[in-house]
């Protein structure tokens, strides 16, 4: 059974699934199951199972632990949406044209590794560019303003260190004239630097519901190279990956979903060691679904475990 309750808090129900239409905006009532997925009915049955059961499922934890994995793989795997699209304004900025670039950082990794990240923006427009660059993090939004000049190019060196803050996000850009734009994420030394470059990309490039790509040329060997995966959500909504972790023949060797908030990035450290427990499996690829989402964006680094020097792995469609 199902009870909403409204907004003034005013609540209808308990009534039965079976009693309850859809009603369209044209076109005739159906019937509820009609449209949502069998699985989704079956996952929230398990859950009202333990969510009312008076130890919450602690009298017998296997069967609980069971059903719940069970449940939530069905869910990944039937490609059901499970949030609720988060807050639509969580991205949005008041301009003409609006980029991203995937990740930018400015912290400590693996290895004694220092991580920085330089913008480059180019101005295709006519007229000076007046640029807002707004970096997403979990911890809160931060923001940069800034100028380009006709045709002229501006680096902004150190990118999140300018907006006085650390940690890494995704980074959108916000102006009133066309761009062109990359990110340079380099590993500082004192030998000098070791990095990558990432593309830029207009709001709307990225991936939608359906879309599949792979990540190519990966490697995973102790001691000699590690790899991290990155999805970014342009979109303001929140959306779902599969990633599919492969070995060098293509077999699959590890699954697994990940839930990516509006305009935010998540970067899965070493998945084929963490996730897939395959420390030196060596060459290896990927595969990234869009289950639910817009806008989606991914790539890989792989990384030299002794330079600490990374490689973009771009997304091939």
């Amino acid at each position: 059974a199902m009870t909403v309750v409204m907004g003034n808090g005013e609540a209808f129900g308990p009534t039965r699934m079976t009693d309850i239409d859809v009603v369209p905006a044209m076109g005739e009532s159906f019937p509820l199951y009609d449209a949502a997925d069998p699985i989704l009915i079956k996952s929230g049955w398990n859950w009202n199972l333990f969510h009312n059961d008076g130890s919450h499922g602690v009298h017998n934890p296997s069967f609980a632990t069971n059903t719940v994995e069970v449940s939530a793989t069905e869910i990944i795997e039937a490609g059901i949406a499970t949030g609720d699209g988060g807050p639509p304004g969580g991205v949005a900025c008041d301009a003409d044209f609006i980029y991203w670039t995937e990740i930018a950082a400015r912290n400590s990794g693996v290895g004694n590794s220092v991580w920085r990240t330089d913008l480059v923006t180019r101005n295709k427009g006519a007229a000076v560019a007046d640029l807002t660059l707004i970096l997403h993090r979990e911890a809160g939004t931060s923001s940069q303003d800034g100028m380009v000049d006709p045709e002229a190019q501006v680096v902004f060196e150190d990118v999140v260190g300018m907006m006085g803050v650390g940690g890494k996000g995704s980074l959108q850009v916000c102006s009133n004239q066309p761009l062109e734009l990359l990110s340079r994420v380099f590993n500082q030394t004192d030998e000098g630097t070791f990095g990558t470059t990432l593309d830029g990309f207009a709001a709307g490039d990225g991936l939608d519901q359906g879309d599949v790509v792979r990540l190519i040329g990966l490697r995973q060997e102790s001691g000699a190279f590690r790899t991290n995966l990155s999805v970014t959500n342009t979109s303001s909504k929140s959306a779902r990956v599969r990633i599919s972790l492969r070995g060098p023949a293509g077999s699959e060797v590890h699954a697994y979903g990940l839930d990516v908030p509006a305009g935010m990035v998540v970067q899965d450290v070493e998945p084929f060691r963490t996730r897939a427990d395959q420390p030196d499996i060596g060459w290896c690829y990927a595969t990234v679904e869009v289950r639910s989402g817009s806008g989606i964006l991914t790539s890989a680094t792989v990384i030299d475990a002794h330079t600490n020097d990374g490689n973009t792995i771009p997304m091939k469609r």
